[in-house]
């Protein structure tokens, strides 16, 4: 775990990237390729297209949260939602 840490600690960017792109891809080959493999039809994938896109939305997000907890630890957390609290521009500006 060590040298995985220090990886991501060494290059966040291509960590950031690795990891956005296996969440998001595997969770649509969970979602699409399911218990009957990755080899469905077209009429049985597409009721799942939805959540297949949901899926690869949440990945880079979920990437960001994972690798701020991982390089800046709590402290990095809070201050990244610290600024969702945080109003910039009064009320009038929006």
């Amino acid at each position: 775990m060590t040298r995985m840490k220090g990886f991501v600690k060494r290059f966040p960017l291509v960590a950031f990237f690795i990891l956005a792109f296996v969440i998001s891809w595997g969770c649509v080959l969970m979602i699409i390729g399911g218990p009957s493999g990755i080899l469905v039809p077209y009429k049985e994938a597409q009721p799942l297209i939805p959540a297949a896109i949901v899926a690869m939305l949440i990945g880079p997000a979920a990437a960001g949260i994972l690798l701020t907890v991982v390089v800046s630890g709590r402290e990095g957390l809070r201050e990244q939602l610290s600024g969702l609290r945080r109003w910039r521009e009064g009320a009038g500006w929006y």
